[in-house]
């Protein structure tokens, strides 16, 4: 009968801790030059333990390929990847961005960056169709970080791309972009969430229907090009949830930002260990971007009217519910408050 996870976890953990004793005992009886062995020892032991941890993750870059499984959570080492963030708007993504910047400099990570958007095309043509995507893709110079707001495209060459995400309460993030493209840069907003938006009220939006506040965004986004996405709002929901599982390695929580962060420097430890602490110091530099990129002006909804759109995006609140649970998961398992 195979072990479980849970067993074999608990058997690592604990061999790797008598490894790193066993050595820090010896160390201590042979002076400064067994010290040093000791480090060694230690950050070998660690190493170790990284990769068993990700043999116990079913080998997530090739079987999950060929099995059709999970890679949901799965650790991922090394550094020489493609990761593929297709972020959702007002999520988080340009903090997140400036974040990955900073830490890929401070550990010497050359790491390449690709927009899976056209940014020299009018607004209107930004968007890449999937074969564009794919071509990018396949072209790109790994390490490689390819972000912008797009619909998920699957890449099953091997090795297997690393998609990652962040995801928002779905109220608060048709609220941050509605008034994004009132006070923020109009110029992205009209494309993104069209020009209706500009000269009415956020409430009038709501009594009207208007797609730009009402219309569910997130199956859509995770699900993919496929015709039914746009049409069958069901359909898509359970595709964006297969997707999620079969692809995608992590998709984070923009109200538990910190511990997301945390959690992106587990299941990417050679990419992002070490990421909470460069954006705390982000926070605290003059004229970040990661202050003067947050929404300005923006009003809270009215009891009632959060009520109507919780209702009118009752679908984006199940994929929602669905990425936060298995948010919550990963905290347990990695210990993380």
């Amino acid at each position: 009968m195979r072990p479980s996870r849970k067993d074999i976890g608990i058997f690592l953990i604990s061999f790797t801790m008598f490894t790193i004793g066993a050595v820090t005992m010896y160390g201590l009886t042979v002076g400064s030059k067994g010290a040093t062995q000791v480090q060694e020892s230690a950050n070998f032991a660690i190493r170790s333990h990284r990769r068993k941890i990700a043999d116990i993750n079913d080998d997530s870059l090739s079987l999950h390929h060929s099995t059709g499984g999970s890679r949901y959570g799965d650790v991922v080492l090394g550094t020489d990847l493609v990761i593929i963030y297709n972020s959702v708007p007002k999520c988080g993504s340009r903090t997140f961005g400036d974040t990955s910047r900073k830490i890929f400099k401070k550990r010497s990570i050359e790491v390449t960056r690709y927009s899976l958007r056209h940014e020299n095309r009018p607004e209107g043509g930004k968007i890449r169709s999937k074969s564009e995507i794919k071509r990018l893709i396949k072209g790109v110079k790994k390490p490689a970080y390819v972000q912008g707001h797009g619909i998920f495209t699957a890449i099953d060459d091997k090795p297997r791309p690393v998609y990652i995400n962040f995801i928002r309460d779905p109220v608060s993030r048709m609220v941050s972009a509605f008034y994004f493209s009132r006070y923020g840069d109009g110029q992205i907003a009209m494309g993104l969430l069209g020009d209706q938006m500009m000269n009415m009220s956020i409430e009038t939006c709501i009594v009207d229907r208007r797609d730009a506040c009402t219309q569910p965004r997130y199956p859509q986004i995770f699900c993919g090009f496929d015709k039914r996405c746009g049409k069958d709002l069901k359909w898509a929901l359970d595709q964006a949830k297969s997707n999620i599982d079969k692809y995608y390695t992590y998709i984070g929580i923009t109200e538990d930002y910190e511990a997301s962060l945390k959690v992106f420097e587990h299941v990417l430890p050679d990419l992002y260990n070490g990421t909470t602490k460069v954006y705390k110091s982000l926070l605290q530099e003059e004229n970040n971007r990661v202050v003067e990129t947050k929404t300005k002006n923006k009003q809270p909804l009215s009891p009632e009217l959060t009520d109507t759109v919780k209702e009118l995006l009752a679908i984006d609140y199940e994929l929602y519910d669905y990425i936060y649970h298995k948010h919550v998961q990963l905290k347990e398992r990695f210990g993380i408050d």
